[in-house]
This record gives C-alpha cells, structure tokens and sequence, in this order.
C-alpha cells in the first residue's frame, strides 16, 4: 500500500525536540495499518531468519519540546523512511506523544502526517501542556546575599538526596556547588565502596519535586491500550525493586538488585520481541557491578497514557508514578525513566533489518546542570551515561543511520523558543521558572519555530549513512 505523501513545506528552519515524541506520535495510525502489516515480513535471502520488521526508530531524549519531533517524523515519512516500530525510552516528549497515539486511533484522519502540523498547534495540546508545572513553593526568586534561588537550593538538596547523602541544613552558596559535585564523586569511588552506596530517595510525591506534573494526563476518553494495528509504539521503563523504607539508608555489597527494565508494548509486538530473545539487560552485562537486574521483563496489556506518565518520570524533576496492570497480572508497582537503557540499540537491531537512531551526545562537566545530570545518573544507576554512549559508539556506530542534532544550535534555540523549565544563569547557578506560555499565540509561535527546525533536520539527513 503506497503511503499519503506529506508536503511539509519549503521553510527555512531551526529547532529540536528531543523527538521521544514522535515515537507515540505515530503508534496509532489506521490509515498506515495495511502497511505495517505488509512490513511485518521482511524478505531475507533463503536459510536466514527473518527478522520481524524492517525499519526501526528510536527516539531518546527529555524536555517539554515536541512540535519538532512531530516535524521529523512527518518528514521522514515524505522522505518514505516510514518506521515499522518506534522504541523511545525517556523524555516528557511522551506527554504529546500519548496525546497524538491516542487522538489518530479516535479519530483516523490524524493519520495523515499532514496534519500533524495542526495537532502541534493545537488548542488541546496547549491545555495540556499548561498542566505541567515548576512546583510554586520553589520559586525563582533569590533567597540570599550571594543571589541563590529557592529552587536552586532544592536542585542541590534534591540531587544530594538522591545520591545518599545529607547536606547540612542551609547549604546552598553557589560557590559550593563545585565542592558538592567532587563529593558526590569521591562518595562514588572511594575506598572501593559499591555502586549506589546507599538506596536512593526516590519515593516522593508531587510535592516534593521540582515539576508538578498530574499523574493523569490524559484528555477523557483517550487512555487507550497500546495497539499492534497502527505504527507500532515500544517504551523502555525502569521499575524500583527496593521498598521505600530503605531509602538513604546503607546498602549493603550483597543487596539485591534497585532496578529492572521493563518494556511495555502490544501483544502482538511483545510476541516478536520475545522471538527475538531480548531477554537479558545489555545494561546489566556492560556493567555487572551496577545494582540492575539481568533479566528485562516484557508487558503488554497497558494504557499508553499510563505508561507515559510512569515513565517520563526521573530521579529529580518529577515524581514516579505506581503504575496500574490493566489485565491483574501484576501489583502496582512504582515506575521511572527509562534512561536506564537511553538508547536501547540492541533491542532496535534484533528486531528490525534498518535502525535509525538520535546520536546521542556526552554530558558536559563544564555545563553546571549537565554535570549535576551526569552524577546524579551515575549515583542512582552506579554506573556512567557517558560510558554507555562510547559503547554503543565503538559497537554500532556503523550499524544506524545516525540523526546529528547540533547542541549549541538547540541551547540557543531553547532560549527562545522552548518551554523547558531549567535555566542556567552566569556561573554554577541554576534555576527553574514556568517557562510554557500562558498566552496561547505565543504558545503556537513557539511551536512553529519548533516544527521549522524539526522538518531541516531530518531534510538534511543522508538516509543512506551509517557512521561511527
């Protein structure tokens, strides 16, 4: 079945989405169904097994940015690159994600990647993302002589928390945040201590993280199971093995494991990855010190909507969520992000004969929020982001046709045109304030830019190329 040609537009552009968005974006697609079945079957030479699909997208990646990643994938699917399975993995790009999975199984004329410019623009999109919220009792405003602000105050609070560690009460001059970073280092490896040397504090409630984000998200009516029938949706998750009341306390070397990966899909898509035999954690294998399980568990049965909010939840922004089995095969069970496995390339190439995937970048330790991001994941996983983007560099670099978004250009643009809450000021200060407009003309301006940046990244991209 030939697919719609989406005419995008001819516009100069700039902006990016940390496209987890579009992965949902397209898992809900009548008009595309004849194709992904076609797609199922992929045509090997004799004596080789086939694998279940022929192309496969990840998506990774945070922030509240989604009109460009919506834009890339309606022009890949111009450029009739069209993924027969999108696996995403974190980002609160799964919000609008959920919202446009949903809105094309209820209303199948959102199939056309032609109009999802207008859903990027949208008035309920808007109203959805006005819901997500800096926390009021950690306001921007400064709070000292030496120009901190509350929320700043927190950020470290909560990161040092999160590591294990107690900061003594009013700690919080910003030229102690270098101090507070090579702690959390010489705490990491010192002595020859264990990863995650005390359980994490991740047991909190809304009020107690830096974004307030509803644990329902979903417009009425559109919590729907994920389907195998539209452009196929996989979402990698991180449950919390350990109970509550063992957080900031020791853990013992002998513990067992904090985290497992889990991944959610259909039933039909479970069946093919459990064909495959994705069974076992890369993550676990690569760095058999970190307290992760070896074993990844693979569910079906769940609302996307649900699944989305679990899992853009991380260690510090946003509060997890318990997540809910439909079907009763499991407990509630508390959830996060699945940055656990930021880019699960093994998952994509098992399953698909083309992978196309996000490069993604190392964390800056001269940029003050990437550093605290940077120790904040190695303290609650045990094990560094950076290391896992040099392996999947040196394993498969020249496996995946690599998406290269250009990290000045979309700090730059952020400024401007984005909606994301942290800020960082002159120095080590950082701060958060309600950066999603309240005026929905600038909302939609906003959008726009995002939407133009999106369509010349994937424009420019030679669908050809696999490089390291």
């Amino acid at each position: 079945m030939a697919q719609p040609r989406a005419t995008i537009g001819p516009k100069p552009l700039p902006f990016m989405a940390w496209a987890a968005a579009l992965a949902l974006v397209l898992n809900v697609l009548p008009g595309a169904s004849a194709f992904w079945q076609q797609n199922d079957r992929v045509s090997h030479a004799e004596g080789t097994e086939s694998k279940p699909f022929r192309r496969v997208l990840i998506l990774s990646g945070g922030e509240l940015r989604f009109s460009a990643g919506l834009a890339m994938m309606a022009k890949l699917h111009e450029r009739e690159w069209v993924p027969d399975v999108t696996i995403y993995s974190c980002g609160f790009s799964k919000i609008p994600g959920a919202y446009l999975n949903s809105l094309a199984e209820l209303q199948p004329g959102q199939s056309n990647p032609a109009k999802w410019h207008e859903a990027a623009l949208s008035d309920e999109y808007f109203r959805i993302m006005q819901r997500v919220k800096v926390n009021k009792d950690f306001s921007s405003r400064v709070i000292d002589k030496d120009g901190n602000t509350g929320s700043s105050l927190l950020y470290k609070q909560m990161t040092s928390r999160i590591a294990g560690m107690q900061f003594k009460k009013g700690v919080g001059k910003a030229s102690e945040l270098p101090i507070f970073s090579s702690l959390l280092k010489a705490n990491l490896n010192s002595g020859g201590a264990i990863p995650v040397a005390f359980y994490p504090s991740l047991y909190r409630d809304n009020q107690d993280t830096l974004l307030d984000v509803p644990y329902d998200l979903s417009p009425p009516g559109m919590n729907i199971p994920f389907s195998p029938n539209k452009m196929r949706a996989i979402f990698v998750a991180t449950r919390v093995l350990f109970p509550r009341e063992l957080q900031n306390k020791p853990r013992p070397a002998n513990s067992p494991p904090l985290y497992q990966e889990v991944v959610f899909t259909d039933e039909q898509t479970a069946d093919k990855i459990a064909r495959v035999k994705y069974e076992k954690s890369p993550i676990a294998k690569m760095f058999p010190r970190a307290p992760i399980h070896p074993d990844v568990e693979i569910r079906s049965g769940y609302r996307v909507w649900d699944v989305a909010r679990a899992t853009l939840a991380d260690m510090y922004l946003t509060a997890p969520m318990w997540l809910e089995d439909p079907t009763g095969r499991h407990p509630k069970e508390l959830f996060i992000t699945g940055s656990l496995n930021l880019s699960p390339i093994e998952l994509a190439l098992s399953l698909g004969d083309e992978v196309m995937a996000i490069r993604l970048r190392n964390l800056q330790a001269s940029n003050p929020a990437e550093q605290v991001e940077s120790l904040v994941y190695e303290n609650t996983f045990g094990f560094g982001v950076n290391e896992r983007k040099m392996e999947i560099k040196k394993r498969f670099g020249d496996k995946v046709i690599w998406i290269d978004l250009d990290a000045d250009e979309i700090e730059k643009l952020e400024k401007s045109n984005g909606f994301s809450p942290l800020r960082v000021g002159d120095g080590p200060k950082m701060h958060l304030e309600d950066n999603i407009p309240n005026d929905p003309v600038e909302f939609k301006r906003r959008s726009e830019v995002q939407w133009e940046w999106g369509v010349e990244q994937i424009r420019r991209l030679d669908l050809r190329r696999k490089s390291g």
